[in-house]
């Protein structure tokens, strides 16, 4: 049993959520909580424990490994991966599109959504230049002033007010995880979408854990 304790210890190594998954189903068969800070002293701890534990152990953990596979291969599939092979098959001209396309689109709705961030910024800007132009205008006499663009963006019943609203904190958020995904990708040596999947998995342990401190039935 332990070449195959080993073997998931393996794939438990490579996937920082599935050495969580491995934690868990642990703290859940042994019946108590893993202290365990690296796979090696989680298979050190799992080898320490009777033979039915460690059947239940390993049994539970290939259910976990395959259950992340198929969600893996899920993206993978939904978001269409370019293979080399596909590549290959398709012109020159479209293989270099396509290409370029998937290298440049999310970095690209990453830009247009810091744009949204950075519109009272902008607006800002355009005030302070058209204030300057008309105390200019002033000095020289004229009583034109040009109107101010804040005001009318961003006054109490202004439909852009509202817009912008609705539409800042989406593109927040998509910023913030963009930058946490390259983040969580350039640690792990792994790709955005396999950091994705880890770092949506990881979240979702981190709600349920919290979720079970605030329903623990009290001794």
């Amino acid at each position: 049993m332990l070449p195959v304790i080993a073997g998931v210890i393996g794939a438990v190594s490579a996937v920082a959520d599935l050495f969580s998954a491995g934690k868990r189903v642990y703290e859940q068969v042994t019946g108590k909580p893993s202290t365990a800070s690296t796979p090696a002293e989680l298979q050190t701890a799992i080898e320490a424990a009777p033979p039915d534990q460690q059947a239940a152990w390993i049994a539970a953990m290939q259910v976990e490994i395959e259950s992340y596979r198929a969600q893996t291969e899920r993206l993978a599939n939904e978001q269409g991966e370019v293979t080399p092979e596909l590549l290959h098959a398709l012109p020159p001209e479209t293989a270099a599109e396509v290409a370029y396309l998937r290298m440049t689109t999310r970095p690209r709705v990453v830009l247009r959504m810091s744009h949204v961030m950075l519109v009272p910024a902008y607006v800002l800007a355009i005030d302070a230049f058209t204030i300057l132009l008309n105390g200019v205008a002033a000095w020289f006499g004229s009583e034109k002033t040009l109107p101010l663009l804040g005001p009318a963006l961003f006054g109490e019943r202004s439909v852009y007010r509202y817009l912008f609203d609705s539409a800042v904190w989406p593109a927040t958020t998509i910023v913030l995880a963009y930058i946490l995904l390259r983040e969580v990708s350039k640690r792990t040596g792994r790709g955005e979408d396999d950091a994705g999947v880890d770092l949506i998995a990881q979240l979702g342990n981190a709600v349920g854990s919290i979720k079970n401190i605030f329903t623990r039935k009290k001794p």
